[in-house]
């Protein structure tokens, strides 16, 4: 967000847009400086000209209007302390968005659905014993009754007698068809005997070098290959060497590249959508204005790749090495972070959680 717009109030953290106070790693509340008497726009207006402000707490004590209290934190706020009245709105950059976990319970555990429960009333004492009634005239047993006999046992009705036991089956009048052969294997695409580092498909384009989907490229040595154009949706390049090649618009949806040494790789505006990276090499990858919908990154190393500008919705970069990556102006809403390493990052302008 290249201007922040002063006019509205921030939004409340997710996930549920919780309200209370700012409290900082292991529930403290930080250094802040206090400010009486502002409504909550002019406390985010304070808030938004400093620049140690990272985020504000507003609310009112003592119920009087004179004593709306602005709490304007320097320290980056994590967590959120149950408080009627009280609202934390964090200032939104994404580096400080990103590192926001959840409200804390009341033993300060964080991600605590439900705020603390009021302390409950002393349990009710059992009211005075009335007084015991004087003894009355004990009265004389009732009348023994008969000792009880049981009626006669009613006859047996007479059991059917057994059913024969079931015919066999009559025997089939059809021989029994002889069972097929396993399928084969389908054959390798022709093209993948081509395969070769600094190789341009679009020189085999009249033999159908074009559209390699499916292929299997497991293995290969492709380096420097241009792979421009191409339709390679749900081929497989697993632990395949691809340093320097380029996919520069690709279709690449769907494949595989687990293990892939892919080190300042290609990928501006490629089709990258559910493709799989997991442990690849993609030191100094560029996937500039790429769309990498719900595509799978984890523990792979992306140090100072380029995500600019890209569509990376519902990525997984858990594990991931992220030093110096580059996000700005990238989509990340629903993408998990998870034990990355986001060391010098830059996350300028990108869009992190659901407006």
């Amino acid at each position: 967000m290249n201007a922040i717009d002063t006019a509205r109030l921030w939004p409340l953290p997710p996930p549920g847009r919780e309200k209370g106070g700012c409290r900082t790693k292991g529930g403290n509340q930080g250094n802040y400086d206090v400010i009486w008497g502002l409504s909550e726009l002019e406390c985010q207006q304070r808030c938004m000209r400093s620049q140690m402000c990272v985020a504000f707490e507003y609310g009112q004590e003592l119920h009087s209007s004179a004593n709306y209290k602005c709490e304007l934190h320097s320290d980056v706020v994590v967590h959120l302390w149950p408080m009627s009245g009280y609202v934390c709105r964090i200032k939104p950059y994404a580096h400080l968005l990103i590192q926001y976990v959840g409200l804390l319970d009341v033993d300060g555990v964080a991600n605590s659905p439900t705020p603390p429960f009021p302390p409950s009333p002393p349990p009710l004492q059992p009211p005075p014993a009335p007084p015991s009634p004087s003894p009355q005239p004990s009265r004389p047993p009732p009348p023994s009754l008969p000792p009880f006999r049981p009626p006669p046992p009613s006859p047996q009705p007479s059991q059917p007698p057994p059913l024969p036991p079931p015919l066999p089956p009559p025997p089939c009048p059809f021989a029994p068809l002889p069972s097929l052969p396993p399928a084969l294997p389908s054959p390798p695409h022709a093209c993948a005997k081509l395969s070769r580092p600094m190789i341009d498909w679009a020189d085999y384009k009249d033999r159908g070098c074009m559209s390699l989907q499916k292929v299997d490229f497991s293995g290969a040595v492709l380096t420097h290959a241009s792979f421009a154009d191409v339709d390679a949706r749900k081929a497989f390049f697993d632990r395949a060497k691809l340093e320097e090649a380029s996919f520069k618009r690709a279709n690449i949806a769907g494949a595989t590249f687990d293990s892939a040494q892919m080190a300042k790789v290609k990928l501006i505006g490629a089709n990258a959508t559910g493709t799989v990276f997991r442990h690849s090499d993609l030191i100094e990858a560029d996937l500039t204005r790429a769309t990498l919908l719900h595509a799978k990154f984890s523990s792979a190393d992306l140090t100072k790749a380029k995500f600019a500008w890209s569509a990376s919705r519902g990525v997984d970069f858990r594990g991931a090495v992220l030093v110096d990556a580059d996000f700005q102006d990238a989509d990340l809403r629903g993408s998990a972070f998870a034990g990355a390493d986001l060391t010098g990052a830059n996350f300028e302008d990108a869009l992190v959680f659901e407006r």
